[in-house]
């Protein structure tokens, strides 16, 4: 076993789809092939190869590096759940056969009386996969509980592979009488089978306790992704990523990360992905010299419910939460939504996007919108004999509202400040003498600039503009 620096991750947030995308793409440091399996809580499992080189290893990637499995010529990692991780080897024979890996610690685990066992998921003190029976040629579903195994198979089928388990569901794919594959969901509590038939060759491949993940293969090489809520009995169609032959959507953890793999012409990418929600911007209203409401719509929750939604907003294109932004929270049902913009400047030219992030951290974007700020009433203060204004304030109101608090340091000034007011609202301030009577002033000027009020002119010690 050996650990490794990751040589490629690239993080991509996709538009133009059914709903928004982000992926994470990585490879095995140096190697061509890399698919994803599994995930749990942020690790996941799978293997890698070159072309040059008839070798598989298995490998746990945790975000940053990975780390090596390697417990025979052909090392194929699977499953995942904590410490524990579940596959297959090839040995001499070239016959697949099952292990466990735990902290260094491999252990076999063949079906008893097999002629091969393939191991492809774990879920506490339960293992799922098929194996091969001694006699005949055809898969058969297996679980091992840690201490007995049992053959599952979906009634009437002539094949079946399980490839996860969660709680008391399995799931995995079986042929019919027709040889037309076909995926399934197997209840252990109830012994209860349901077929799960997207559309044609349906692959069941990942489960947790709300979705099940996979893909279909419609004519042997056209391939959808999907993941299905198990209480609805919906579809959701995934995607695939741009520039590929095809994804392959094969595992799905409790955070409703989904992992597998990118297929291009000559090489294959792991991914871990995450379904946003979706968002639309509507135009700005409400706007003034420093202040504007923005607008929203939530058109999809995605695969998990918005941990918070709201717009966000810069003096530049393309802003995002990384810049100003609001939010108005989780967001539990889709529709419109509206949000405040405060500490504009006047007169400034802003670009804002309504946004949703899905508690696993994916934020989705709606289109730009763009709006101009209108002109501000500006209030200076100044000292004539530049020693400042030891600690007076200036106190202005709008309508009886205060809008502005204001003084300025020892030796520093003069400085402006912005504020709102519309035509017919009365300006009002009142001065809190400092701890001396010394020659303050400040001047009140409209948006054109003109000075519309003032007082301490003229080293006159200032008092309140009625």
């Amino acid at each position: 076993m050996k650990k490794s620096q990751i040589l490629l991750i690239l993080f991509v947030f996709i538009f133009g789809s059914a709903f928004p995308q982000c992926w994470e793409i990585f490879q095995y440091p140096g190697y061509d092939h890399t698919s994803a399996y599994d995930i749990d809580n942020g690790n996941t499992v799978g293997s890698y190869y070159n072309n040059s080189e008839n070798i598989n290893y298995g490998y746990i990637y945790d975000g940053s590096s990975f780390t090596q499995l390697n417990y025979s010529n052909h090392t194929y990692a699977r499953g995942i759940d904590g410490d524990n991780v579940v596959g297959y080897y090839q040995g001499a024979d070239a016959v697949p056969h099952g292990f466990k890996y735990n902290n260094f610690t491999y252990t076999d685990l063949d079906y008893p009386g097999s002629y091969s066992t393939t191991l492809m998921g774990i879920d506490g003190n339960y293992i799922v996969g098929f194996y091969q029976p001694a006699s005949g040629n055809q898969a058969q579903g297996c679980m091992f509980d840690g201490t007995n195994w049992t053959t599952l198979n979906y009634p009437g089928s002539n094949r079946t592979e399980i490839y996860a388990i969660h709680g008391d569901i399995l799931v995995g794919y079986y042929d019919n009488a027709s040889w037309e594959k076909q995926g399934f969901m197997y209840n252990k509590s109830t012994s209860t089978w349901t077929t799960i038939d997207y559309q044609d060759q349906t692959y069941c491949y990942g489960v947790n306790a709300t979705y099940i993940v996979g893909y279909t293969n419609n004519n042997h090489n056209n391939r959808h992704c999907f993941y299905y809520d198990i209480a609805n009995g919906t579809f959701t169609e995934i995607d695939q990523y741009p520039g590929t032959w095809h994804s392959l959507t094969l595992g799905i953890d409790d955070n409703n990360v989904i992992c597998g793999l990118n297929n291009y012409s000559t090489y294959s990418r792991g991914f871990n992905l995450i379904i946003a929600p979706t968002v639309t911007t509507q135009a700005v209203d409400n706007i003034s010299a420093m202040a504007a409401r923005g607008n929203g719509n939530i058109t999809d929750l995605g695969i998990d419910n918005p941990s918070a939604h709201g717009v966000c907003w810069s003096t530049s294109s393309g802003p995002t939460v990384d810049d100003d932004f609001s939010n108005e929270g989780s967001a539990s049902t889709t529709g419109a939504f509206t949000t405040d913009m405060t500490g504009l400047t006047p007169s400034t030219t802003y670009y804002v996007k309504a946004y949703a992030t899905s508690p696993n951290g994916c934020t989705a974007y709606g289109d730009e919108a763009e709006f101009t700020t209108g002109e501000a009433f500006t209030l200076t203060l100044s000292s004539s004999d530049n020693n400042a204004w030891n600690n007076a304030v200036v106190n202005l109101y709008v309508d009886g509202s205060l809008t502005l608090s204001k003084t300025i340091e020892w030796w520093e000034g003069p400085e402006s400040y912005y504020f709102d007011a519309q035509c017919g609202q009365v300006i009002t301030t009142v001065y809190v003498n400092g701890n001396w009577d010394w020659p303050n002033e400040y001047t009140i000027k409209d948006p054109s600039g003109t000075i519309v009020a003032q007082s301490g002119q003229d080293w006159a010690v200032p008092g309140n503009i009625e």
